[in-house]
């Protein structure tokens, strides 16, 4: 990644990282709706703790070249995880990763990583309500009971702060046409970006 040092243009929009049994996956996209990647990435890295810190500390060294990014996804791979072998980062290497975002504005995180991600969003004593993301407006995650109530503290703090963060749940497929499988924000339908029995491409 040596070459982005030179390469003063690069603005990136949208990062979308996949963790997975063994490796963590990143893709960066410019604005517009690039159809394609202007940056992959991909780390080996057993454990979910190592694949956490690792894409910080990458991050990290470039961290004015991925400040623009304004739209984060944060997912689990179902298919290669298994119950046996998942791990967990704790909530200060997410933090780590997390906190040199600062100009996101949407943020999805998919069912795996509910848990982690509603504890490391968490504010604690000492700590500021606009530490981590403070430009965040929408909070996309599954619903279930267990999620709402996870990130119910989140949401307060941010409402109690001036800055409050907009909740979003998928829908099936059957009512989007999102180029996710599967999935589309309940946003997405009511802006009325899809049309009947189409396909979005992002």
């Amino acid at each position: 990644m040596q070459f982005i040092n030179t390469a003063e243009n690069l603005r990136f929009d949208r990062a979308e990282f996949t963790f997975s049994s063994g490796e963590v996956h990143v893709e960066v996209y410019p604005p517009k709706e690039a159809e394609i990647y202007t940056l992959q990435m991909s780390i080996c890295c057993l454990h979910r703790d190592w694949q956490v810190s690792s894409m910080a500390q990458i991050f990290n060294s470039h961290s004015q070249i991925f400040s623009t990014v304004e739209h984060l996804a944060l997912e689990q791979s179902v298919h290669s995880w298994s119950a046996e072998s998942r791990d967990e980062a704790d909530r200060t290497e997410w933090r780590q990763l997390l906190e040199l975002f600062t100009n996101v504005k949407t943020l999805r995180v998919n069912e795996g990583l509910v848990k982690q991600l509603s504890r490391s969003l968490r504010v604690d004593d000492g700590e500021h309500p606009l530490e981590l993301l403070p430009l965040l407006q929408e909070l996309t995650h599954p619903f279930s009971r267990e999620a709402d109530d996870a990130f119910a503290s989140f949401f307060d703090v941010r409402q109690n702060a001036g800055r409050p963060v907009t909740q979003f749940h998928p829908i099936p497929s059957l009512f989007s046409c999102s180029s996710s499988p599967g999935l589309s924000t309940l946003s997405e339908v009511m802006s009325g970006n899809c049309e009947a029995g189409g396909d979005l491409d992002t």
